[in-house]
């Protein structure tokens, strides 16, 4: 089982400027490349694979006014020409849409690192024993640090200490797709990790879970958890704060605003207080996504931590519940996806089998004791059956019917 690790990087002035410079050779690299296959198919009716384009990226290093790329390590540059051959490939499958190029202000900074393990051969010991030595390219070690290819020796934040990263490296336990990230803040060192799954025996019950806008989840054992975004004062805080900075953002704008004499049109100026400004609100943003982040990892893992034999849930259309005007908002802070995501991987780590219930399962409908449909409103929060007189609220019928479904599918 792949599992997805994040720590936070403390580098000094120098590492920092090279953290830059790879981010920003990695977009123009796969920019280049993504140029270039285009013009090739374009032009000669060709379609270089990426270690074709890799060839390429050599002779490109080569030009005058492309020395500085002999800055970055090989492997960075390497890397972005696979990925935009990867992004061609996952298009073909119909995974993705037609790649497109990577803005210089809108894009996630990153750059690969190298975590391989190289092997150096066989070493002929005193004893007459033959030892095989191999050397990871990426290292861990006691004092909290993290060697990197064409970096060195990168701090580590304290968080990382919990986790003894260093048996990483005196083990020689592969490590997959490290990436050095921006978040807009801080430095992060990102991998994965092939770790095996822990065996825990479960219970036979089987939850069922709503997912919604006026509390975040319902489960069909009536535990409810709460909608953060309505009971915690530090996110209204953070909200009423990031508002303010907003409008004072738009006052600025209107007032640097002028008329382009040749095109006509309005044209703004973005001033240096603009931009602290605008600082200011992504730190914001970052706090709040990461409290929610947070407690979605709470919730989930309380959940799963009851080791049922099964998790059901619907299959929502977050996009389609997007498009209501009135509750856009409420349903774009509740992270109702990611949610389910992280209840869909911990149930499976576990091995607790995780149902989706189709889109046109009638869960707020259906009465969870005989079954009767009856239609509903939004604003009708609780659930009378006309047949058999049955009085429950509604999301709890409807998280009840979802555990229902999941006993019906098992006994099948």
């Amino acid at each position: 089982m792949m599992r997805g690790f994040s720590f936070r990087l403390i580098p000094t002035k120098e590492q920092e400027e090279y953290f830059w410079k790879a981010s920003n050779a990695a977009r123009f690299i796969y920019n280049w490349s993504l140029a270039e296959k285009k013009r090739l198919y374009t032009e000669e009716g060709i379609s270089l694979s990426g270690y074709e384009m890799c060839k390429l990226l050599t002779q490109l290093k080569k030009q005058p006014e492309y020395q500085w790329l002999n800055e970055i390590h090989n492997k960075v540059l390497k890397k972005a020409v696979l990925d935009c051959d990867d992004a061609f490939t996952r298009m073909f499958k119909g995974q993705n849409r037609f790649p497109k190029f990577k803005s210089r202000k809108n894009c996630n900074i990153s750059f690969y690192i190298e975590t391989d393990i190289q092997n150096c051969g066989a070493v002929l010991l005193e004893n007459g024993t033959i030892e095989y030595k191999s050397i990871p390219k990426i290292k861990f070690d006691h004092t909290n640090k993290v060697k990197l290819s064409g970096i060195g020796w990168v701090q580590l934040s304290n968080h990382a200490k919990e986790y003894n990263l260093w048996a990483l490296t005196e083990n020689l336990i592969t490590i997959s797709n490290g990436r050095v990230k921006f978040d807009g803040e801080h430095w992060n060192l990102t991998f994965a990790v092939d770790i095996p799954k822990p065996k825990k025996q479960l219970t036979d019950e089987i939850i069922g879970i709503d997912l919604g806008v006026k509390d975040t989840a319902i489960c069909s054992n009536e535990i409810v958890y709460k909608n953060i975004n309505k009971t915690s004062k530090n996110i209204k805080r953070l909200e009423k704060r990031k508002k303010r900075y907003q409008r004072q953002i738009s006052r600025k704008y209107e007032m640097n605003k002028f008329i382009n004499p040749d095109t006509g049109k309005p044209k703004f100026i973005k001033t240096n207080n603009i931009k602290k400004l605008e600082a200011k609100t992504k730190r914001i943003d970052r706090r709040l996504q990461n409290i929610r982040k947070t407690y979605n990892h709470q919730i989930s893992r309380e959940i799963v931590n009851r080791c049922p034999k099964a998790i059901v849930m619907e299959n929502l259309n977050i996009k389609g519940m997007m498009k209501n005007k009135h509750l856009s908002k409420a349903i774009q802070q509740q992270n109702l996806y990611q949610l389910k995501t992280f209840i869909k991987y911990k149930a499976e780590s576990q091995g607790s089998n995780f149902i989706e219930v189709p889109r046109n399962f009638k869960s707020s409908q259906i009465c969870s004791k005989c079954g009767a449909v009856h239609k509903m409103n939004l604003n009708q929060r609780t659930y009378i059956c006309l047949e058999c007189g049955h009085i429950e609220d509604r999301d709890i019928n409807a998280a009840h019917n979802l555990e229902n479904y999941g006993i019906s599918l098992l006994q099948a």
